[in-house]
């Protein structure tokens, strides 16, 4: 991932994991301890990630029909059960 904060700086974040839906030891500070990763087909790709075996946030990546857009759905559980979500499509572009 890369992305501008607010103060202009830009940042850059990876991570990897094994898409067998276990969740693993991840190095997330007090944000998530452990990272689970599941592709329940070969079109979607899932992360969640978890602070003391309590799921906080979920990532369901699909690729949409004819494979140039993507679908992204980001979304946070918090303690009060409530569930907001970012949806994001993303457009392949080819690098001439």
């Amino acid at each position: 991932m890369s992305w501008t904060d607010a103060s202009g700086e830009e940042q850059t974040h990876s991570f990897t994991g094994v898409p067998d839906g276990d969740a693993r030891p991840f190095a997330g500070g007090e944000l998530a301890d452990s990272l689970s990763v599941s592709a329940p087909s070969v079109t979607e790709l899932n992360t969640a990630a978890y602070f003391k075996d309590r799921e906080l946030m979920s990532v369901k990546r699909v690729l949409l029909p004819g494979g140039t857009h993507m679908e992204v759905l980001q979304a946070v559980h918090l303690p009060d059960g409530t569930t907001p979500t970012n949806i994001a499509r993303y457009c392949r572009r080819l690098h001439s």
